[in-house]
C-alpha cells in the first residue's frame, strides 16, 4: 500500500532563480548562495553574460 504523506522538496535557491528566467535573478542567486567564491561567481557572470539573449527571449 502507498502512502499518502506528501513529499515536500525545497528547491536550492539557483534552481528557484533558473526557473524565474532573469539574468539578474541568476547572478544574484549564486551571489547569496557561495558569496565568498569569488571564481564561481565570476563564472555564473560570464555565462549568464554568454546566455543572456536565450535567457531573454525565453522570459517574453
Amino acid at each position: 500500500m502507498a502512502s499518502k504523506d506528501k513529499i515536500i522538496v525545497n528547491k536550492p535557491i539557483y534552481v528557484k532563480a533558473l526557473m524565474s528566467k532573469t539574468a539578474g535573478s541568476i547572478v544574484e542567486a549564486a551571489l547569496k548562495r557561495d558569496p565568498h567564491e569569488a571564481e564561481f561567481i565570476q563564472l555564473v557572470q560570464e555565462a549568464v553574460h554568454a546566455l543572456e539573449r536565450v535567457i531573454a527571449k525565453n522570459t517574453q
